[in-house]
């Protein structure tokens, strides 16, 4: 994905008030455009998925257009819901592919009550059981497990072991994109080299959350600013 160009319709900004109090929310109009900048001459045929915005309990897309030179179709991937666009063409022109997605969202404040100090805790969702089990790339190895039991060690709450993990994570790894790698959020590289990007941070604390029975997930959007309108030149991604 090349760049984002955000319009903010509205802002109100989040900020760290008491939890009782009503959330915040934007509107915004976006548009991003996803890029190939050499399709090879000669290709029998073309496949491009492109991820579209998704209604969530915090979300709400509207007005979502889609500008291609090839026609696509919205589809919905089954273990999380997410929609992407999936676009095939045979014999494509050989040269640079943009497709463009733009939409209009209302983006409301993410508060959990439950999740701050002394609460009580909210009931577990019995499908948070998948944010448990290690895949291809976030691995729960014996090294991780093993790291994950020292870095919590003494620690006998969810709240103190997972700020345990993060305290240790940014005192440990360098945000570097120079070295072979980078931006795979493969586990056991960033275990090795200790640097990477957003995606390989995450990766990692997700794994050590995870072999401390900390339900974990990787999320990946846009960055929004404070400003009323710019350009995002990338995505950002989260734990």
């Amino acid at each position: 994905m090349k760049s984002a160009i955000i319009l903010f319709a509205a802002l109100s900004a989040a900020s760290a008030l008491p939890v009782s109090r009503e959330p915040s929310s934007r509107s915004i109009r976006a548009t991003y455009v996803a890029t190939i900048e050499k399709v090879p001459a000669g290709v029998g045929r073309l496949e491009v998925w492109v991820p579209l915005p998704t209604d969530t309990e915090f979300q709400r897309v509207r007005n979502l257009k889609v500008d291609s030179p090839y026609p696509g179709s919205v589809r919905r991937e089954r273990e999380h819901g997410n929609s992407y666009l999936y676009l095939s063409a045979m014999q494509p022109r050989a040269g640079r592919l943009e497709i463009r997605v733009s939409f209009d969202a209302e983006r409301g404040e993410v508060v959990r009550p439950a999740l701050t100090l002394g609460s009580r805790r909210e009931p577990r969702p019995q499908d948070l059981s998948r944010y448990l089990q290690p895949n291809r790339l976030v691995t729960l190895s014996p090294r991780v497990r093993d790291l994950a039991r020292r870095i919590t060690w003494g620690k006998t709450t969810v709240e103190g072991k997972a700020h345990a993990i993060y305290t240790w994570l940014v005192n440990t790894m360098l945000y570097d994109k120079t070295a072979p790698g980078w931006g795979m959020g493969d586990t056991e590289r960033a275990c090795d080299v200790q640097k990477g990007n957003c995606t390989d941070f995450h990766s990692l604390f997700i794994s050590l959350a995870r072999a401390e029975g900390i339900p974990s997930r990787f999320v990946i959007g846009f960055p929004l600013k404070k400003d009323p309108a710019g350009t995002i030149p990338g995505y950002h991604c989260w734990a």
